[in-house]
């Protein structure tokens, strides 16, 4: 009874898409290496695939049974873990495609900040949820900004721009959630496009100085 009641409450309309995705995706992988599996005799690249996909699955599995609410217990020792990790990335990482945003373990290439997604909500939800009855003002919600802000920083510094949108997303939606004003929201956003623009005009003006300064001497 326990095993149906998960499966009824799935969203079997996402279930299909996801399926049909990984699908078109698999079968995209084959056509591009069909040259590669015909001249070795192997479908290396499927089957790798095929085994991520199995990996995902067992792991899928796993959550729907999982409780998620165990985590708000953890969820300090995540935020210290995962912090460590994005350190680890500026210390010990390689660089690739001129960012520094992987860390060699054996024959892996490890991406922190991808795991740092996970850990932002989990840890963030749970940073909220401690203070929600405190919520009333916008200086209120300053430590849960200076929380998000610290891995922010961290993953700009490889620099991964992608992961640090996701990651204004994941502050943007739970500040909602928790009751934060639109108005501040506006606000915020109005500073931010200004420092933007001021910083563009600051590097736009260094542009038309310096060749004037250097054609002077």
């Amino acid at each position: 009874m326990q095993q149906n009641r998960y499966f009824r409450n799935l969203d079997w309309w996402l279930v299909i898409a996801i399926f049909g995705l990984v699908g078109i995706g698999i079968c995209l992988i084959a056509s591009a290496t069909h040259s590669f599996a015909v001249t070795t005799g192997k479908a290396w690249h499927v089957e790798r695939q095929s085994l991520f996909l199995a990996i995902d699955l067992a792991l899928v599995i796993f959550s729907l049974r999982f409780d998620y609410r165990l985590l708000k217990d953890i969820a300090t020792p995540l935020y210290v873990f995962n912090i460590i990790l994005l350190l680890a990335v500026m210390f010990l990482g390689h660089s690739q495609l001129g960012a520094q945003r992987w860390i060699q373990i054996g024959p892996l290439s490890i991406q922190p900040s991808e795991f740092s997604k996970a850990i932002m909500i989990v840890c963030l939800a749970a940073f909220l949820n401690k203070r929600l009855e405190t919520l009333d003002s916008f200086t209120d919600y300053l430590p849960a900004l200076a929380y998000a802000f610290v891995p922010f920083i961290l993953v700009m510094k490889q620099p991964d721009l992608g992961t640090s949108l996701v990651f204004m997303a994941i502050l943007l939606g739970m500040l909602l959630i928790s009751g934060f004003k639109v108005r501040w929201l506006m606000y915020m956003s109005g500073a931010t496009i200004i420092a933007i623009q001021d910083t563009h005009f600051v590097g736009f003006e260094k542009i038309l100085v310096n060749p004037c300064i250097t054609e002077s001497f």
